[in-house]
């Protein structure tokens, strides 16, 4: 492979390098709610370490929580996430999503971010034989071959990678070789150059189609400088795709199936009536059961997932239809699914999300075929979840409004603390009615104080739960006492020396 500096100038690099950057852990679990009043870089990656995080929250959307990362350093934070604990898919979801909305220049921060924790991994000498670091390298090498077209670093950045490369590639394993030469294969495609140095062609594309070299022509068409030369990998992608298709309807109709997919990036199946039935996989869901954690005093209530335990719990995650909600549709021997995103130009027939959706107000469906729960409800629509009396949550699955079939989870009921009344300073306590209701499967206690009502909802093996504290007023604090004395300046510390002296922190005053 000839050097890439026949299309890069390589900088000189010199000086310092960075010491490592200080992180901040947030406590979790964490919810969306929480992430977006906090919004910063080291928060996202806080909340992508839960096992169903939901990575849409670092894509604005007017449905949900989300961050709006202010600045390059939360960017990079961000970015850092990759070796530090986030969930590699959630991470990737959560910066495949930024990418795609960010204006060219953060997203050249976020780029050229993930080329540097890119090379770092490939020059490692040890990463023969790490899983860890070999999953983290090929989530990145994703990000960077798939981003979007328009999201490049800066010539300045690729110069630097490409020379760090270079000068340090007796240092990488043989493994680590291998991806250095990948990268430099993409740099080349960015460049309209094939690995050779040739420019791309239109006969390299049929060469790649010929072989079904489907992962080749996705980068091709994510890669290309040339517009119309990464439609022509876009086409070929999808012909390789019909000709392996498992539906006789996608190969005996090609053509149409190739304009329609080229257009809409979905092969969407026009459906004149309902399906004539539909079935749910429950075992493809994320988690087996939701936790409902009131604050009687707020009268709110937070929902949470369990998976084998509850008393294990986690933020619910966005629930991926596509695959779990399947439709036997006339004409199809096969069963149908949701569409796939528009991105992944699949010629699969499928049923638009738009056609589908929730029979419940707390649970809205995304435009991609996915759905949320709302991270926080009121205690009414607790209440109105178990108005039939039973212990689970009924989720119509609704097709243009009318009920096709439905997904059921166990619920399980908590209070976050004790219902407290304390009146001011020396004041008397609070005159407290409590109300239980045990008729159903489920206890509804009502508290009545200062003219206000309290519900909550509980199992009845739980109903300790529900403490109601009436208590008299606390006396008056006392006056604070005098400031004491000024101490005495601390020394200063030593200054630092580059490149091999870190400074000190001077003494306590």
């Amino acid at each position: 492979m000839p050097r890439l500096s026949v299309a890069i100038v390589a900088l000189v690099l010199g000086g310092c390098l960075p010491r490592a950057r200080h992180h901040t852990n947030h406590p979790l679990p964490m919810t969306a709610q929480r992430l977006a009043s906090i919004n910063s870089g080291d928060a996202v990656v806080s909340y992508l370490r839960q096992r169903d995080a939901d990575p849409r929250v670092c894509v604005p959307d007017s449905t949900a929580p989300h961050v709006v990362l202010p600045n390059p350093r939360d960017l990079e934070d961000l970015v850092d996430g990759v070796g530090r604990g986030a969930r590699l898919d959630k991470w990737e979801a959560c910066v495949r999503g930024l990418l795609g909305v960010l204006p060219p220049d953060l997203a050249s921060v976020v780029v050229a971010r993930i080329l540097e924790r890119y090379a770092e991994r490939i020059l490692y000498p040890g990463l023969e034989g790490d899983g860890v670091l070999l999953a983290q390298i090929d989530t990145l090498r994703r990000l960077y071959d798939e981003r979007p077209p328009g999201r490049d670093p800066t010539e300045e950045a690729v110069a630097t990678l490409v020379a760090r490369l270079e000068d340090r590639e007796a240092e990488a394993s043989h493994t680590g070789r291998q991806y250095r030469d990948a990268l430099l294969s993409v740099l080349y495609l960015e460049r309209g150059l094939t690995p050779d140095g040739r420019p791309v062609s239109v006969e390299a594309l049929d060469a790649l189609a010929r072989d079904g070299d489907e992962g080749a022509l996705l980068v091709y068409s994510r890669r290309i400088p040339d517009p119309r030369l990464r439609q022509e990998a876009r086409r070929r992608l999808v012909q390789v795709r019909i000709r392996t298709s498992p539906f006789d309807s996608v190969r005996a109709n090609a053509a149409e199936v190739l304009a329609r997919v080229l257009r809409d990036g979905r092969n969407a199946v026009p459906l004149p009536s309902p399906p004539s039935s539909a079935t749910v996989d429950p075992n493809a869901f994320p988690f087996r059961g939701l936790v409902v954690t009131q604050d009687v005093g707020a009268q709110r209530a937070r929902l949470l997932s369990y998976v084998d335990d509850e008393r294990n719990t986690s933020v619910v995650p966005p629930i991926e239809l596509r695959g779990v909600v399947r439709f036997d549709v006339e004409g199809y021997a096969r069963p149908l699914t949701l569409c796939a995103s528009p991105e992944e130009l699949d010629p699969t027939p499928c049923v638009a999300a738009s056609e589908i959706g929730l029979g419940v107000p707390i649970a809205t469906v995304e435009g991609d075929g996915r759905f949320r729960f709302l991270e926080t409800i009121s205690t009414a629509q607790v209440l109105e979840l178990v108005a039939r009396g039973e212990d689970e949550l009924v989720l119509p699955i609704l097709f243009r409004g009318e009920p096709l079939t439905e997904a059921r989870w166990p619920m399980r009921f908590h209070v976050s603390g004790p219902l407290l009344f304390q009146p001011g300073h020396g004041m008397p306590g609070t005159s407290v009615q409590v109300e239980v209701d045990g008729t159903g499967a489920n206890v509804i206690a009502t508290v009545r104080a200062r003219s206000r009502r309290y519900r909550a909802v509980l199992e009845p093996s739980r109903l300790r739960e529900l403490r109601v504290v009436a208590a008299g007023g606390d006396g008056r604090p006392g006056e604070p006492g005098r400031d004491g004395a000024p101490g005495q300046d601390g020394r200063n510390g030593r200054d630092a020396s580059c490149p091999n002296t870190p400074g000190t922190d001077g003494t306590p005053g």
